[in-house]
């Protein structure tokens, strides 16, 4: 009750009405400030003059009997733009009438004035030196303010909002009931936020700091580079070239790739007229190279039929049907130039030209790559390579030396046993503890912005991811030092603990038998075509080995009268007891599962839509009826086995022989014989009848 009253309260004036404005004109307080605390009341004139320099507040008038909201425009507030002070310029130009400014808490109609003195500074620039970004470079009408787009950058980062939610949501801040609401200026804020986000990503990078800093930019030089990865010439050693091959892994490189086709695009149509403002300068390779690489490729790349014009049912109305992407595997950072769409599935023209994008710059003495289908894809790399463009080409015995190719531990169990010892992390050297499934943990964060850009023009949802991204690589970079700290405990605690285990190893085993499995390991590492020494064979039994669960128990129930006579005293009645219990307990269970299944299903009938929810909801009907099989089948057991013992008649035990048409919920009507099927009865409930 306390706190109800203080916002009643609230929605009055207090005492304010008793007292004239603290001015000293004499002059009543009707109005107050719901950004500024205190929520004091004062009258007209000291208002605006309180709120000369802060024209975004939201203002409130009593009209006697209620507050009601009234601009600083309709007040007489008029921003003056060009001058630090925010005096009047004597020459100064009036603005749109109409000119409309979108903030965090409101979308505002403000009057403003340019200056017009010697100097001429474009009104767009007076704009930006304020704080408010212009929609348009001549005449601008609508601004949107730094605060504003921060606001919806930091929440398209977290949680993924879409900026179509994040307006609606200003809508409904400036007017609840949307009475009062400007002309939509959705358009002109997706305008204001695209081109924010460009100069954002520019100023991020330092390219502010370089003459003709825009155009000199490189490819891939706007991502946020991993700190921690091994980068020649800033955070290599001297002589690191040199290393032998006990430390080579110090100075290696893991990467990791997949694809996801979660984060589709949809054929809008006008992408040709859409521009994407960061091609090829950041996650996502240049669009023109790549895509005439692609369509190159289709008379070698397998499933090809997209591209050539032939929809099939998963890439019909997309433009892509997802993208492909390489990150480093132990840092999880998304990798400059190492994402690119996908047109009809995962394939190796796509994810050849995104790895050799990034791997051709590289020099370095050892990458490891870590890829779900990695022992397929690197089958005949080496030939694919020289239909690449010429920069990305490398030579064939560098290469042969430098890669080596992984399976992630979680997608290992997949493959057979050659091919996951023969990829396993588990036995690279330097690998440690690198699972090489970040990206899969990156995908997790990513999906979440897949429903928005999905139905963008494909330059937008470059753009978009482009901002996604570069906000993921940010939040790992700041937290690198904790995690990279976290890490380094754990291993100095394990190594202990392995080279104490090692120690007792070595000590038990033979001196010959250590050299030999030395050797057949060194040659293993050197040479992968000889005998894997990790591979674990074993001799199979040619003898029968009986199954338990097939063995008969002989109980009672399972021998004729004139058996039983030998058994022990007593027993038929312990084994009747018990086929009792069990006949019960299985119906108990039966009703339940029934139950269940019925609910399920009727919600599976109201709620659920599309084909990932009705497929969900059909595993779980089914896992039930299984169930329910599994139940009745162990009550027919038991019955049968009660009939042995005690007879025919057990009703007096209260159970019947189970029959198919008594399997059902109370809810369901007994089949009947010529009874009409449910579609039948459902059919004559209808109306339709009659002539």
């Amino acid at each position: 009750d306390e706190y109800l009253n203080k916002y009643i309260h609230l929605e009055g004036r207090g005492n304010a009405s008793a007292f004239p404005c603290d001015c000293n004109s004499g002059r009543a307080r009707e109005y107050c400030c719901e950004s500024c605390g205190g929520r004091q009341m004062t009258c007209k004139e000291c208002c605006v003059t309180a709120h000369q320099c802060l024209p975004l507040h939201f203002i409130q008038k009593w009209n006697g009997r209620f507050f009601e909201h009234v601009s600083l425009k309709s007040l007489g507030l008029r921003v003056n733009m060009g001058h630090k002070d925010g005096s009047k310029c004597v020459l100064r130009q009036a603005g749109h009438a109409k000119f409309v400014v979108i903030n965090t808490n409101r979308i505002h109609r403000v009057s403003i004035s340019f200056c017009g003195c010697d100097k001429k500074v474009p009104h767009r620039q007076q704009l930006l030196r304020y704080g408010w970004y212009p929609s348009t470079v001549d005449t601008p009408e609508t601004a949107c303010t730094e605060e504003a787009l921060g606001q919806y950058s930091a929440l398209m980062s977290r949680t993924k909002v879409l900026p179509h939610g994040y307006y609606q949501a200003l809508e409904s801040l400036t007017d609840s009931l949307g009475l009062d609401v400007p002309p939509s200026h959705y358009k002109v804020f997706l305008r204001i936020l695209r081109q924010h986000r460009y100069i954002r990503l520019m100023k991020e990078a330092g390219r502010g700091n370089v003459a003709n800093g825009i155009e000199t930019t490189r490819p891939g030089e706007l991502a946020v580079a991993c700190p921690a990865c091994p980068h020649p010439n800033v955070n290599l050693p001297d002589g690191w070239e040199n290393a032998d091959l006990l430390r080579k892994f110090l100075y290696c490189l893991f990467l990791t790739m997949d694809t996801n086709f979660r984060l589709k695009n949809r054929d809008r149509g006008g992408s040709l007229s859409d521009v994407e403002l960061f091609d090829g300068l950041a996650y996502f390779v240049k669009t023109e190279p790549y895509m005439e690489y692609i369509y190159s490729q289709r008379s070698t790349c397998s499933s090809f039929r997209a591209i050539s014009g032939v929809n099939n049912k998963l890439s019909k109305g997309l433009q892509a049907t997802g993208v492909g992407m390489i990150m480093c595997a132990r840092h999880e950072f998304t990798l400059a130039l190492g994402v690119g769409d996908l047109q009809a599935g995962e394939r190796n023209c796509n994810m050849d030209y995104l790895f050799f994008s990034i791997f051709a710059p590289l020099i370095l003495l050892l990458v490891v790559i870590s890829y779900d289908i990695a022992c397929q894809w690197k089958t005949n790399l080496f030939k694919r390579m020289n239909t690449l463009p010429p920069e990305m080409q490398m030579s064939l015995v560098m290469m042969a030396q430098i890669l080596v190719f992984g399976v992630p531990k979680f997608h290992a169990p997949g493959h057979n046993q050659k091919c996951a010892t023969e990829h396993s992390l588990n036995l690279i050297t330097g690998a440690g503890r690198t699972d090489g499934e970040g990206i899969e943990r990156g995908w997790v964060e990513f999906n979440l912005a897949s429903n928005s850009t999905k139905e963008m023009t494909l330059g937008f949802q470059h753009d978009t991811l482009n901002i996604v991204f570069s906000s993921h690589n940010l939040h790992k970079y700041y937290g690198l030092g904790k995690t990279l700290q976290g890490r380094l405990i754990l291993a100095m605690e394990a190594q202990l603990f392995h080279q104490d285990g090692l120690l007792v190893f070595n000590e038990s085993i033979d001196e010959s038998d250590k050299a030999d499995w030395t050797a057949m390991k060194v040659a293993w590492e050197n040479n992968k075509t000889k005998e894997n020494p990790f591979l674990f064979t074993q001799n199979s039994k040619c003898c029968f080995q009986p199954n338990n669960n097939d063995e008969s128990l002989w109980l009672p129930s399972a021998l004729n009268p004139d058996e039983r006579s030998i058994c022990t005293h007593g027993i038929e009645k312990t084994e009747g007891k018990l086929r009792q219990v069990q006949c019960h307990s299985s119906l108990n269970r039966i009703r339940g599962l029934l139950q269940t299944k019925y609910h399920f299903s009727t919600h599976q009938k109201l709620h659920s839509r599309g084909q990932r929810a009705m497929t969900r909801a059909y595993r779980l009907i089914g896992e039930y009826t299984r169930k329910i099989e599994a139940e009745c089948t162990k009550y027919d057991k038991s019955y049968k086995a009660l009939e042995s013992l005690e007879g025919t008649d057990l009703l007096c035990f209260g159970l019947q022989p189970l029959h198919s048409g008594d399997i059902r919920t109370l809810r369901e009507p007994a089949m009947e014989p010529n009874m009409p099927s449910r579609r039948a009865r459902e059919m004559q409930k209808g109306l339709g009848e009659g002539h």
